[in-house]
């Protein structure tokens, strides 16, 4: 769900965007098995232009799904967005994933439609805390 569509095979210049970071704009934490090192999960938050708000996108293994793990790495990555200074996070969420609207729900997002967009919700936590 977080690609917004289903993709059976990825281009070499996908993958580069995905494990090529620029770590002055983007924070990317990954949860790995310990006993194996699979992967199974990822959230990156990547920084805007503004330096005040930073879009998230998470990404679980289907079999590590409501176990805990994504709420686990979206409380990781809204720590550090308020640590290096962010006042707001924000994401699109398709409609219907609803466990994930229902997480962000529960960790204080607000939710609203996206104009032109009835599949997509845009979510946005803003950060009280973060440093001036």
């Amino acid at each position: 769900m977080r690609l917004f569509a289903a993709i059976k095979d990825f281009s070499h210049a996908f993958i580069a965007q995905l494990t090529q970071i620029d770590y002055a704009r983007a924070c990317v934490l990954c949860a790995f098995k310990e006993t194996t090192h699979d992967l199974l999960g990822v959230v990156r938050l990547m920084r805007d232009p503004d330096d005040l708000s930073g879009e998230y996108a998470i990404l679980l293994r289907t079999d590590w799904k409501g176990r805990g793990l994504g709420w686990a790495l979206m409380r990781l990555m809204i720590d550090y967005a308020e640590t290096s200074g962010l006042k707001r996070v924000q994401g699109q969420v398709l409609w219907e994933n609803s466990p994930m609207l229902a997480m962000c729900r529960d960790l204080g997002f607000e939710i609203a439609n996206v104009a032109g967009e009835a599949e997509m919700k845009f979510v946005a936590l803003e950060l009280p805390r973060a440093s001036t």
